[in-house]
């Protein structure tokens, strides 16, 4: 939904409520399989943004709901699978005047809270940080198993 908002206001036009309800059909099983996760919050979150999506529609009213989408779901964006939304070809913007995010297809920056400029946040490595080990090891041998 986060980029069916953000097409809808780049491109200045109305969204349509019924799109959203797909969405929110999936909130009910979602709010069950995480019931005591710390997804919990982000469904509930995202599902009283996008209610307020449909209401909204157009303009700076759906800014916020996107805005407000986007705060619900950056925890999971960015700390639970964020190179599926790379390899995925998206990209996250944060408005540099108000901090406000949004996710984008391809192409250059196309700021959906207006004129300001913004920036590119890089998607975190999953293996970054992760401890290599360099100690001595035996070196392995290609022909284990195999000789007679």
């Amino acid at each position: 939904m986060a980029l069916y908002f953000h097409e809808a206001l780049t491109d200045q036009y109305r969204i349509d409520p019924y799109f959203v309800d797909p969405a929110l059909s999936l909130v009910e099983p979602l709010r069950n399989r995480f019931a005591n996760t710390r997804l919990a919050s982000i469904v509930e979150d995202a599902e009283a943004a996008l209610d307020a999506a449909k209401e909204a529609g157009q303009g700076e009213a759906l800014a916020a709901e996107l805005a407000r989408l986007m705060t619900a779901l950056e925890p999971w964006l960015l700390e639970g699978v964020p190179i599926h939304y790379r390899d995925a070809g998206l990209t996250l913007y944060r408005d540099t005047a108000s901090g406000r995010l949004w996710l984008q297809e391809g192409g250059p920056s196309r700021n959906p809270y207006g004129e300001t400029e913004a920036e590119m946040i890089a998607w975190p490595d999953p293996m970054a940080g992760m401890q290599m080990e360099t100690g001595d090891r035996q070196a392995v041998d290609p022909h284990a198993g195999h000789r007679r």
